[in-house]
């Protein structure tokens, strides 16, 4: 995966964490990079972008939940 993939996946968990696009734009936005799906986990506070090609890159998430990590 290229360095620019990573950067869009990350613009995008912080489009969703920030709330400052609207999800459909979002999904758009992953898909015109090439990301087939995603994952979060709250419990890891991860967010995982897979690839149709198999590959992914996983970010911190920010967790609110208490004694969460917070990023």
């Amino acid at each position: 995966m290229h360095d620019e993939m990573k950067a869009i996946a990350l613009a995008s968990l912080a489009a969703a964490q920030e709330d400052s696009l609207p999800f459909p734009q979002i999904v758009g936005m992953l898909i015109d990079a090439g990301f087939e799906s995603y994952a979060i986990d709250f419990r890891r506070a991860t967010a995982t972008y897979y690839t149709a090609d198999g590959e992914s890159v996983s970010l911190p998430a920010r967790s609110d939940e208490p004694g969460g990590s917070r990023t």
